[in-house]
């Protein structure tokens, strides 16, 4: 649970342990210890539904989007890091600060990316665009985004 751009998870770990752990707690009550014949259809049915708690869609989308945005820094050079940074804190305060607080939904973040690509300079909009359509992050986050 460690936020890909930031590297901090103490913080959204703790806050959402409590609903992980009370929907665990939900699961293994549903499920019934003495059908031993079931037990292994059982125990994979409490982990996919465990899974799909920690990560429903929603969440698949903004750690996609997060992905995304950690490949393109991580191929910047030094002026292209500057150039970023400066664009990212131009953006409106709710967003950069909801980036990093990781409080954006998936749809937060795609306004947050059309805005940050409209306010860039436009050899960062270049380059996102570089990276969406060449990095396997960009297809990822894409196709991450268009699931149901």
């Amino acid at each position: 649970m460690v936020h890909p751009a930031t590297g901090y998870s103490v913080v959204r770990s703790l806050s959402e342990a409590p609903n992980y752990a009370s929907t665990i707690a939900n699961i293994l009550k549903q499920d019934h210890p003495n059908a031993k014949l079931h037990h292994k259809r059982s125990n994979a049915n409490i982990s996919m539904q465990a899974w799909d708690t920690l990560w429903p869609q929603e969440r698949k989308r903004q750690r996609a989007f997060f992905l995304f945005g950690l490949a393109l820094i991580l191929q910047l050079d030094i002026e292209g890091i500057r150039t970023f940074f400066h664009t990212f804190f131009r953006l409106p305060s709710w967003m950069w600060q909801g980036f990093l607080g990781s409080t954006l939904s998936s749809a937060d973040l795609v306004v947050f990316a059309f805005y940050m690509f409209f306010i860039a300079p436009n050899d960062m909009r270049m380059c996102l665009v570089r990276h969406l359509v060449s990095d396997p992050t960009g297809a990822t986050m894409i196709r991450t985004y268009l699931t149901l």
